[in-house]
């Protein structure tokens, strides 16, 4: 299995005095090749954000069969909403490869890692959470540090 990336359809926030909800609309080709067992959310911190710090820079051995879906959520205002800003870089390097990909996540954009190869994200703006999506729960002999950025 390869990285796949997806530009989502940031909807919009929905607002009332209980609460807030972000809305995050994909394709209808996206299917999730696995069984949901992990949800976890990933704040950027402040100076995450202003010295540009990678969060990852690892991988998930094809053996673990640990695969994740990342999406990005968080608040735009009205003008954001006609031209959203990027959000992450997101960087990968595909199993049995040495080239590293690169590219710009958005709100309401996601992407999917299957086992086997290296993921990292830096944040680039405020306001943003990163959701995660897995196969398994987390098990920290699962995740071999390679740092590409």
């Amino acid at each position: 299995m390869r990285v796949e990336i997806y530009r989502g359809n940031f909807r919009d926030s929905h607002t009332d005095p209980r609460r807030r909800i972000n809305d995050v609309a994909f394709p209808e080709e996206i299917a999730l090749p696995f069984s949901l067992r992990q949800v976890k959310t990933i704040d950027f911190f402040p100076e995450a954000i202003e010295k540009k710090m990678a969060v990852g820079n690892h991988y998930h051995p094809v053996e673990s069969c640990r695969h994740e879906f990342f999406t990005v959520v968080g608040l735009l205002s009205e003008k954001e909403k006609k031209n959203p800003p990027d959000a992450l870089i997101f960087k990968w390097r595909k199993v049995g490869e040495s080239e590293i990909q690169e590219t710009r996540l958005k709100v309401g954009d996601a992407c999917l890692v299957p086992a086997g190869n290296t993921h990292v994200f830096v944040p680039l703006r405020e306001g943003i959470c990163l959701v995660g999506l897995s196969n398994k729960p987390f098990n920290d002999a699962d995740d071999v540090k390679d740092p590409i950025f």
